[in-house]
């Protein structure tokens, strides 16, 4: 049996071979790092009252806060530390005027204060927060 065979396969163009993958226009993620602070006043009736919340972020934010008291208040200070939109961690208690807290979170997403005192008070103070994430 004769096989003629005119057909010829051609290699690629060099320039569409390559040995390492293409890069991805996509930018690298980039961590971040913010400083975030304000003034606490509030009724001293146990309420609380959110001053601080992440929204619409890939991952939560990881950071430190800290907590001062400049009034007589009880400041119960908590947070949502794992994205269910529920402030249900307890992260500390500050009694004492002029007492400040901090702690370090390996997830935050919100942060929520209430004040307890006598009736009619009202309660003051700073927070301070520096978050870390990626974008």
């Amino acid at each position: 049996m004769d096989v003629q065979s005119n057909s010829h396969i051609s290699p690629p163009p060099l320039g569409s071979l390559s040995l390492f993958p293409r890069k991805s226009n996509l930018p690298e993620p980039q961590l971040v790092a913010d400083e975030i602070g304000g003034v606490i006043v509030q009724n001293c009736d146990g309420k609380y009252v959110e001053y601080w919340r992440a929204i619409g972020m890939a991952s939560l934010p990881s950071g430190s806060l800290t907590v001062k008291n400049n009034c007589g208040c009880i400041m119960k200070v908590r947070a949502d530390t794992d994205g269910d939109g529920k402030a249900d961690t307890t992260l500390f208690t500050l009694t004492e005027i002029n007492q400040t807290k901090s702690v370090t979170l390996k997830t935050i997403s919100n942060l929520e204060i209430s004040c307890r005192g006598g009736s009619g008070q009202k309660a003051n103070g700073h927070y301070s927060m520096k978050v870390r994430y990626v974008t």
